[in-house]
C-alpha cells in the first residue's frame, strides 16, 4: 500500500501528538526534551562514490535503504542479529528533522514490531552500519548481507551507485 506524502505526514503527525501526550502541561517531559534525530547530507569519503551528497545522521554516519525493505511498504525485514550489523534508526524527540539539502517532506517515522519509531526517507526504512566510524564514509554502500543489498541514499531518496 503506497502512502502519499501528504497522508504520511497526517500519520506522522497523529502519532507525534499521541506520543507526545496532546493537551499535557507545559512541565517538559523526557521525550520532549529529547534532542531531536536529524537527518542530513555530506559528501561521501569513499572513493567509488567520488564525493556524492548522500543522508547522515546526526554523528554524520551515512544512512542506508534496505533492498529487502520494498518501498514504501513500511515492515522492517532487518531483525535479530541483522539489527546487531545494521542498526535501526530509531527516532528520538518528537520528530525527525532535516538539515542540509535532506527534504523535511520526506521525512517519517513508522511503528516496528518492537513498538519503536523507525525513521523513513523517501518511503526507505534508514539504518547504520556498526563498522562505521568516520563521517561520510559509506562501507556499507553496496554491501550484500541478510539477504539483501545495502545501499546509501542521496537527498532525493534515491540509492546512490558505487
Amino acid at each position: 500500500m503506497k502512502k502519499t506524502s501528504a497522508a504520511r505526514a497526517a500519520l506522522v503527525l497523529t502519532a507525534l501528538l499521541l506520543i507526545s501526550g496532546c493537551g499535557s502541561s507545559s512541565s517538559s517531559t523526557s521525550s520532549q526534551s529529547a534532542n531531536p534525530t536529524v537527518v542530513s547530507t555530506a559528501p561521501s569519503q569513499n572513493p567509488k562514490l567520488r564525493g556524492t551528497q548522500i543522508l547522515v545522521d546526526s554523528k554524520g554516519l551515512v544512512l542506508y535503504a534496505f533492498s529487502k525493505d520494498p518501498e514504501n511498504t513500511f515492515h522492517s525485514h532487518c531483525l535479530g542479529r541483522c539489527e546487531a550489523t545494521w542498526p535501526p534508526l530509531i527516532l528520538s524527540g518528537n520528530a525527525p528533522v532535516a538539515s542540509g539539502q535532506a527534504l523535511g517532506t520526506q521525512l517519517g517515522a513508522v511503528k516496528r514490531s518492537d513498538g519503536k519509531l523507525q525513521v523513513d526517507y523517501a518511503g526507505h526504512l534508514l539504518y547504520t552500519y556498526v563498522l562505521e566510524r568516520k563521517s561520510g564514509e559509506a562501507l556499507g554502500n553496496g554491501v550484500a548481507s541478510f539477504g539483501g543489498t545495502w545501499q546509501a541514499l542521496s537527498a532525493s531518496g534515491r540509492p546512490v551507485s558505487g
